[in-house]
């Protein structure tokens, strides 16, 4: 590939990524702050593609190739599936307390399947595997049915049910047994209803964790069921401040995490720590913004601060597990 072709290519990807990011629900709602967002993510996402293009210069790898018929199959995918995936989009950029992290899971996925191609050991195409037409038939299947039901879920089951099939079809069988990891991380594309953070009893954790934070400290409180008294003051800790979003993001990024780490034994911390960074920073995101409630007054809770810590509480989860997998090992993966 020219050096051209590779700017370009850096240039789009990075285009797509700033757009992602500016829409999703960890940027800000005003105009400005989300085009800031979007402007600085597709920026470093151009350098990094810049910098893993002239690495590629220099080994002479290049990107694996795909038959034109896969843009035909691609669009005729589109169109069945085009309504689920905007049911998905909404579900996923509604609030930033539900599902934060799905609209990121798409291009994970399609990273992933990216780099198990350009390490394929036997790059000549096989043939396509009408097995295929069963799993994009069990999917379409899916779909129309959920169209009378409306559920949105069936639909989404069926669009994770025709993408095997849609590498069989396009890769071969070989080439599909190797996408299987993927193809598993595409399952955290589907949103979880908040009604599991109830079922879950997260938020009374929350709230009872605070609470013997704050005792503990001498401050004046006492719960009952997920209200925290305090004097002058109640504080409601509700299904949005129950910290579900975060466990469900910091369990989708531990996987992918699992996925690219070399051993099983950071495999395992990965997965053991994520539900322990999760619920222990969301109770420190409570329990500051009680704090601060409580110091400098309601507006607190009303203003940007709130949203914010919010987003301050995944990148904290993030980055523990980051350590957790160990920059070396990961280098090796995402580099």
């Amino acid at each position: 590939m020219s050096n051209r072709r590779r700017i370009l290519r850096a240039l789009a990807l990075a285009t797509v990524a700033g757009t992602v990011m500016g829409v999703s629900p960890l940027a800000p709602k005003h105009w400005l702050g989300a085009l800031l967002v979007a402007a600085g993510s597709g920026l470093v996402v151009f350098v990094l593609l810049l910098r893993r293009a002239g690495d590629a210069l220099d080994t002479g790898t290049g990107p694996v190739s795909f038959p034109p018929v896969l843009g035909v199959a691609l669009l005729v995918w589109l169109a069945l599936f085009l309504p689920t995936l905007r049911w998905l989009y909404e579900q996923w950029t509604g609030s930033l307390w539900t599902n934060q992290h799905g609209i990121f899971v798409p291009f994970v996925v399609a990273y992933l399947v990216h780099e198990t191609l350009q390490d394929d050991p036997a790059p000549e195409r096989e043939e396509a595997s009408a097995w295929g037409l069963l799993w994009i038939g069990l999917g379409a299947a899916a779909v129309l049915l959920d169209a009378g039901i409306h559920t949105g879920f069936l639909a989404v089951a069926g669009l994770l049910l025709s993408l095997p099939g849609l590498s069989l079809l396009m890769l071969g069988k070989r080439r599909t047994r190797a996408l299987a990891v993927p193809f598993a991380i595409a399952l955290l594309m589907v949103p979880i209803p908040r009604t599991l953070a109830t079922e879950m009893q997260l938020r009374h954790m929350t709230a009872s964790a605070v609470e013997w934070i704050l005792q503990a400290l001498g401050v004046t409180a006492y719960r009952e069921a997920t209200v925290i008294h305090m004097p002058g003051r109640t504080f409601v800790v509700s299904d949005a401040c129950s910290g579900f979003a975060t466990l469900y993001a910091g369990f989708a990024m531990a996987i992918v995490f699992a996925a690219s780490s070399t051993t099983l034994v950071r495999r395992v911390a990965l997965i053991a720590a994520a539900p322990v960074l999760a619920i222990v920073a969301n109770i420190a995101r409570v329990f500051l913004l009680i704090v601060l409630t409580q110091r400098f007054g309601g507006w607190v809770i009303d203003s940007f601060f709130h949203p914010a810590t919010g987003v301050a509480t995944f990148a904290i989860v993030l980055g523990g597990l980051w350590l957790v997998a160990g920059r070396r090992g990961l280098r090796r993966s995402f580099a």
